[in-house]
């Protein structure tokens, strides 16, 4: 492998909370589907879907956020050193951005998804 491919590492870490979104609209949306009407807090419970792989992934997905976070910021740091500096500061912002966004959704959670989720 090219030393240039391993300058996509990070930027590729550092959208993975975008990734996980997008897994998990697409459980609301099956959800959706599946039921006839869109998801509310309590009312199902998502466990009871038969949608476990689904459920797992999101699960442990959602654990390994702060994981590949750092990930992300240690890669950018290591290939800074090889690298120009343009190339960590677009990462490191890639990563705020990405990560902030995205803990300000769950934090608005519009539609109450995730509260319904994570009942």
């Amino acid at each position: 492998m090219n030393v240039r491919h391993y300058s996509r590492i990070p930027p590729v870490l550092a959208s993975y909370p975008l990734l996980w979104l997008a897994l998990f609209y697409c459980f609301v949306l099956r959800a959706r589907l599946k039921l006839g009407y869109w998801p509310e807090p309590y009312h199902p419970d998502p466990k009871r879907l038969g949608f476990d792989l689904h459920q797992l992934v999101l699960f442990w997905g959602i654990m390994a956020i702060p994981v590949v976070a750092f990930m992300a910021f240690g890669s950018a740091l290591i290939g800074s050193s090889e690298n120009r500096r343009g190339r960590l500061l677009f990462t490191l912002a890639l990563l705020v951005l990405v990560a902030g966004g995205w803990y300000l959704l769950v934090r608005l959670d519009p539609g109450r998804f995730f509260a319904w989720f994570m009942d």
